[in-house]
């Protein structure tokens, strides 16, 4: 072996300039490994790969003497894309969940046992994966079904593919899951997942923007939080239209501009995203995006707030003085936490879903005024609702920042 990369020694600590720069090559230094070793049960760079395996029991018989039998080991954490574990940490760590999907090989050092993991295969020491847990790849070809068993493999397969639509889909699922892990620093939102960008890049996916493609617009913007509501950072990350601006799981939305269930009633004008450093994929200094679509005015009334909802019921504003019709349903998913009484928003619809001809579901945003960049406007959470029609509504345009 020629070389041996350790990131706490080759990236000089507390140096952005060059942490910058080692970020931005991440994903050819893993991708180009020829193994990558994890210590997967350390809680830190100090506790080190290997550790005594205390076995189960001990049996002792007169013919063949004293044996050890082990207990039977769980695969689970492993194998399924929810890997957080106690006894895993390394499962917990965002940055650590890139290194080990662009990896093309690992050896991860667990409490019980060695486990391979390659882009074809997952194999561990007392070989039940191997027996019975073996991973099926999946078929991206459908979003709803698909069966990810390991992410890995996955990820191996969204490489291979120049169908945008797989690796988009298998984008949403990188995000929904990275989400959920735990970063030192939360402005590393979007560099931590940097190196998975730039190899699932792709000229049909269009720019990359602050977390979203292009291609996955309009409708990539009706993501939702699903992790705790907390106010967005001091520290700017992103525009608040990307799921970025916020540190909290995300689910990412779902379905494809072109899908049949789906019809767009927006209209994107412009989108732009300054990056704050040569690396498109990293840091971002501002972002803006100008788009228009039928609009409503709406007020969260303050019942809401004092149980700090996520999820708050909102009233809608009717510029005739007949009274809604009773049908009417729609709720907000916040993506901050809301503490103002009676707080008024406009609500910009992006698409229908159409599930039958009464059955039918209007989503979208809910804006805010900005504070800090006047005329624009700062997306709060995303809404869905019935009853709704839509072709009765002011059509207005925003600029989102």
């Amino acid at each position: 072996m020629s070389y041996v990369w350790i990131d706490s020694l080759c990236i000089v600590q507390d140096d952005q300039e060059d942490w910058a720069k080692e970020a931005s090559r991440m994903a050819s230094v893993y991708r180009d490994a020829y193994l990558v070793i994890a210590a997967t049960s350390s809680k830190n760079g100090d506790d080190g790969c290997l550790r005594p395996r205390v076995p189960s029991h001990d049996l002792s018989d007169p013919v063949n003497g004293s044996f050890h039998v082990q207990r039977q080991i769980s695969h689970r954490r492993m194998i399924e894309w929810p890997a957080a574990s106690i006894d895993m940490p390394l499962m917990d760590r965002a940055w650590c969940f890139q290194e080990r999907l662009l990896a093309s090989r690992i050896i991860h050092y667990t409490e019980s046992e060695m486990v391979w993991e390659c882009q074809e295969q997952l194999w561990c020491e007392c070989q039940l994966i191997q027996l019975n847990d073996q991973p099926r790849r999946p078929d991206f070809e459908n979003s709803v079904t698909t069966n990810l068993d390991s992410f890995k493999l996955c990820y191996a397969t969204a490489v291979a593919s120049t169908d945008p639509n797989i690796r988009a889909n298998s984008w949403n699922k990188f995000v929904e899951r990275y989400s959920e892990l735990a970063l030192t620093l939360g402005t590393d939102r979007l560099p931590g997942i940097s190196g998975i960008a730039r190899e699932i890049a792709l000229p049909a996916l269009g720019t990359y923007l602050a977390g979203l493609w292009k291609y996955q617009l309009p409708q990539a913007l009706l993501w939702r939080s699903t992790g705790r509501v907390i106010d967005r950072p001091s520290q700017y990350l992103a525009p608040t239209w990307s799921w970025a601006s916020i540190v909290t799981a995300v689910w990412p939305f779902g379905l494809l501009p072109g899908s049949k269930l789906m019809t767009s009633v927006c209209r994107l004008i412009d989108i732009t995203c300054t990056p704050n450093t040569s690396d498109v994929y990293g840091h971002v200094r501002e972002g803006r995006l100008r788009i228009s679509g039928p609009t409503i005015a709406a007020t969260l009334p303050f019942r809401d707030r004092r149980r700090k909802a996520e999820h708050h019921g909102i009233i809608l504003e009717f510029p005739n003085t007949e009274a809604p019709d009773l049908s009417v349903s729609i709720t907000m998913k916040s993506d901050i936490e809301v503490l103002e009484d009676n707080m008024t928003v406009v609500i910009l619809f992006i698409h229908v879903r159409r599930y039958s001809t009464e059955d039918t579901l209007a989503e979208g945003l809910a804006l805010v005024q900005s504070k800090m960049h006047t005329g624009c406007w700062e997306r709060i959470g995303a809404i869905y609702g019935t009853g709704l029609d839509l072709s009765q509504m002011k059509q207005s345009e925003f600029v989102i920042v």
